[in-house]
């Protein structure tokens, strides 16, 4: 099943990101792969988790709290 985004809004990294369906990351070759995340568990407490971005563009259809590191070279928005 597929999820409609109607709008994609940068944000910076490091910040809380409000509410979304998603993340749009592009630019994942130009200087790097790894993008670490901070997700919200059933506790309320947040863990983390490096992915490699491998493609671009790139979605990751869930809610993250933040994300505190990006690779160079690539941007990153919230989408709604």
């Amino acid at each position: 099943m597929y999820d409609k985004y109607f709008t994609a809004t940068p944000f910076t990294v490091g910040t809380k990101i409000p509410k979304h369906k998603g993340i749009l990351l592009a630019g994942a070759t130009a200087g790097g792969t790894k993008c670490t995340f901070h997700f919200v568990n059933t506790n309320g407490s947040t863990f983390s988790s490096t992915i490699d971005i491998s493609q671009t563009p790139y979605i990751l259809p869930m809610q993250i709290y933040t994300m505190p590191s990006m690779a160079s070279g690539m941007t990153a928005y919230y989408l709604n």
